[in-house]
């Protein structure tokens, strides 16, 4: 996919919200990498990344997609933080080089608790926590009877898995299992922060099985 945008000269942008934190992810392999920090970097709401290469952001036009880039993406709340220099005590008033020209004044408490949740994160290593999140997301789709994916994020719908089991919310919910339900699917997210135990719970509570 991103080598035929190349070929035509089209910019690539991917939203890694739902990846970035139990996925290892090349930023390089696109234009544009946004990350909303609250789901998998398990950071508070309040704080986002966007990566671009080097070449889009240097301060000269050497890059042949530059203007272009430039031309598309406006600073649409630009303020105080976005000004370049001492521009925040006197005229000209002008936006930074680069990207901090896109910036808004940062939600300072949010950020407190980013720093700490990202250290962690590069301290156990996305590569583990992968292993780690797979192997929790695949013991509970097998023990529905489902095949194994490449995914820590197991969607279900308790109609069509080989079986129906009635009451599986309510019985998620007495287990205090935190899950989430849209479209008749309910959504499971194994992370670094569970073990086997936490899986076993869930899927006792969707099957309604009483262990000996």
């Amino acid at each position: 996919m991103t080598r035929a945008a190349r070929e035509v000269r089209a910019l690539t942008v991917l939203d890694g919200t739902q990846a970035a934190g139990w996925l290892p992810l090349n930023a390089s392999e696109v234009d544009f990498l946004a990350v909303a920090a609250y789901k998998w970097l398990c950071a508070p709401r309040g704080t986002a990344f966007l990566t671009m290469p080097s070449q889009l952001a240097a301060a000269d036009d050497s890059h042949p997609r530059r203007a272009e880039f430039f031309d598309r993406l406006k600073p649409l709340a630009a303020g105080w933080f976005a000004a370049g220099g001492a521009a925040s005590y006197g005229r000209p008033m002008h936006l930074a080089d680069g990207a901090r020209a896109f910036d808004i004044s940062p939600a300072w408490h949010s950020w407190v608790g980013t720093a700490p949740a990202l250290e962690l994160l590069l301290d156990v290593d996305v590569d583990q926590i992968h292993t780690h999140d797979l192997a929790l997301a695949n013991r509970f789709r097998t023990g529905l009877g489902l095949a194994e994916l490449n995914s820590a994020i197991v969607s279900i719908d308790l109609g069509i898995v080989g079986r129906s089991w009635p009451g599986a919310p309510d019985r998620l919910d007495a287990a205090r299992v935190r899950y989430s339900q849209a479209g008749g699917n309910m959504r499971f997210g194994f992370h670094l922060f569970n073990d086997e135990s936490d899986v076993d719970t869930a899927l006792n509570a969707v099957t309604d099985y009483a262990p000996a």
